[in-house]
């Protein structure tokens, strides 16, 4: 699931087949590696993969880099990565704010 394309903050049309494509991910058992870097992905963004994240143990990378993500969120998704025994690198740097 690559999705490193930017897009404005708050379109529906945007996020909706993302937050699908993370719904669909929950019960994959092919390892995969998620790029959202630059999406402007926000808060609701960052649960889906937390979400996606506790039941899905075949993430091996995952990048949320340069994003709108808050620290709750952020918070809650390194706890998640650190509970994964598959995630071998997290990228989570320059989140600005909104």
């Amino acid at each position: 699931m690559d999705y490193c394309k930017g897009g404005p903050i708050g379109f529906a049309s945007y996020w909706q087949p993302i937050l699908t494509g993370l719904d669909n991910q929950r019960s994959n058992l092919i390892p995969i590696m998620s790029c959202l870097a630059n999406t402007r992905a926000n808060d609701s963004v960052a649960e889906s993969i937390s979400k996606c994240m506790e039941e899905n143990s075949t993430i091996e990378k995952l990048n949320v880099e340069s994003n709108f993500i808050s620290a709750k969120p952020m918070q809650e998704l390194v706890h998640q990565s650190c509970q994964s025994k598959t995630l071998t690198e997290l990228r989570i740097d320059n989140q600005r704010n909104k």
